[in-house]
């Protein structure tokens, strides 16, 4: 009975877990895609193996961020939920202002 109630127990809490957003995004003149795994109750992992902070997340967004160079750039990334649109923007000292939007589907 135990095993039972264990093998239940760990199925339901690896399938919160498997939430995946599959995101494409057009970015200089070429069509690209990110795949977000969730790691944990904090990170989403993108198919290179790094992990992404999910910094605030709700019913309707997921935000993620990404210290690409410490101190220097990052990455801020949403995903709308309800709408299924990606947002990227690229933040930094030196950088210009960018935006790129795009369209993520959940698996």
């Amino acid at each position: 009975m135990r095993n039972l109630i264990f093998i239940i127990v760990l199925f339901f809490s690896t399938s919160i877990f498997a939430e995946t957003y599959i995101c494409g995004f057009e970015s200089d003149g070429e069509t690209k895609t990110l795949k977000f795994e969730r790691f944990g109750f904090d990170y989403f992992k993108k198919e290179n193996g790094s992990l992404e902070n999910i910094i605030f997340e709700n019913e309707l967004f997921i935000h993620i961020h990404t210290i690409v160079e410490p101190g220097t750039w990052a990455v801020l990334r949403i995903i709308d939920k309800r709408n299924n649109k990606y947002t990227q923007s690229l933040v930094g000292n030196d950088l210009p202002p960018n935006k790129i939007t795009g369209i993520c589907v959940k698996n």
